[in-house]
């Protein structure tokens, strides 16, 4: 789909900051998008979807949103924070230590054994 065939969803931020605001027409694949963002609701008294501000979520609604996007400068904040701590992420150059295995702690043990007395042993034994 086209960018000029494409609904224009207007994005903002809540008054407060903690929620994006979602303000467009109806669409199959906009619906689908808003549910997979965390805590997402639709407001069928004001007609709108809104989820958690996050930058995560800012930057998937600029990047990955299946419409046309008109964010305010609050969302594109949220979105650029994302966009740096991605290109930090990659310049960050340690390596994990190794995994550690080691004896269980007596109280992991003992509660591992009731477990298994109330169900029997789990079934990778």
């Amino acid at each position: 789909m086209s960018t000029a065939t494409q609904p224009t969803v207007a994005v903002t931020c809540s008054e407060s900051g903690a929620k994006l605001i979602f303000r467009g027409p109806y669409s199959e694949a906009a619906n689908a998008f808003y549910h997979s963002l965390p805590a997402a609701r639709w407001h069928a008294s004001d007609k709108v979807w809104t989820c958690d501000s996050t930058p995560a979520a800012a930057w998937r609604v600029l990047n990955e949103l299946p419409a046309h996007v008109g964010a305010d400068d609050a969302v594109l904040e949220l979105s650029f924070r994302f966009t740096e701590s991605l290109a930090t992420r990659d310049e960050i150059s340690e390596v994990q230590p190794p995994l550690r295995v080691c004896d269980s702690w007596p109280h992991q043990a003992a509660a591992y054994n009731f477990v298994c007395a109330l169900w029997g042993p789990p079934p990778c034994q």
